[in-house]
């Protein structure tokens, strides 16, 4: 029997010549329901090289995950990250998150 938090792993990288510059990851969780009954997914691990930081990189990557999350039927999409990572909750909500806080 599948667990709750089984899930569908990918992700997507962004190349400058061989070397690797920017890179986000994520999982679909098929068993994990919606209220409105369809799978969770969520977005992680998005990051950019300090060279390659203001080009839109993390965005792009973020907005290329929801993508392949809506396209595999996910109605609701998470992403955690610090209260102090600017930089990340900036990307985020330009791609069109808004912050919750569960927890204090």
């Amino acid at each position: 029997m599948p667990g709750e938090f089984e899930a569908r792993k990918f992700s997507f990288v962004v190349r400058h010549g061989r070397q690797q510059v920017a890179a986000a990851g994520s999982r679909l969780y098929p068993n994990l329901l919606s209220s409105c009954g369809k799978p969770i997914g969520q977005i992680g691990h998005v990051s950019t090289g300090p060279l390659h930081w203001g080009k839109a990189l993390a965005r792009i990557l973020t907005k290329r995950c929801l993508y392949r999350l809506r396209k595999w039927g996910v109605a609701e999409a998470l992403i955690t990250t610090g209260f102090d990572n600017y930089s990340a909750l900036w990307a985020y909500e330009r791609a069109g998150f808004c912050r919750l806080v569960l927890f204090k």
